[in-house]
């Protein structure tokens, strides 16, 4: 099994929050249900994030690992994954 398949790979860009620069973008909007992109979603936090502050988030990564439900269930906001073409 690889190393990334496997969840033992160090991955940089993986930072467990989301992303500073969007916090400071979100600070004082309210989605309100639009909806939001999030584009090279990778494990979901910023998508998270968004669907925190009311939005309608769909997230994509062409990673295949990036595109499974989080160990332990999904997200908190209640985002799913692994939809088909690694819609989420």
């Amino acid at each position: 099994m690889r190393k990334g398949a496997a969840g033992t790979a160090v991955v940089p860009w993986v930072q467990g929050v989301p992303n500073e620069s969007l916090v400071q973008w979100a600070a004082g909007r309210r989605g309100d249900g639009r909806r939001a992109l999030v584009v090279g979603c990778g494990t979901g936090e910023d998508a998270e994030f968004l669907a925190g502050l009311g939005y309608a988030v769909t997230g994509f990564d062409i990673a295949p690992a990036a595109n499974r439900p989080p160990r332990g269930g999904g997200h908190s906001s209640g985002l799913g994954g692994g939809l088909p073409g690694g819609l989420t």
